[in-house]
């Protein structure tokens, strides 16, 4: 995975979080912010997702896109709306 596209994925994370009222802010670091996120739903997801990122972003290693879509795809289930059926 490139740098650019761990980019472009974890802003989508932010944008998903932020609509659940989850916002990183500008004095956090990726892996500060993935410590605090409260829902422990999420948690994992996105701290394993952050991991992936900062390894590609600044660490210079290997990263598998495929994990990451499949983390940002989980994210994405877990934050959407629950439809409440009656």
């Amino acid at each position: 995975m490139t740098p650019h596209l761990a980019t472009i994925q974890y802003s989508e994370m932010l944008r998903l979080l932020a609509r659940r009222g989850i916002r990183k802010t500008p004095a956090q670091t990726p892996l500060e912010f993935a410590a605090s996120v409260p829902d422990v739903t999420l948690a994992g997801p996105v701290r394993e997702l952050t991991a992936v990122y900062h390894a590609a972003r600044f660490g210079g290693q290997p990263a598998d896109p495929r994990r990451a879509s499949s983390l940002l795809s989980r994210i994405q289930s877990l934050v959407r709306p629950r439809r409440v059926i009656s």
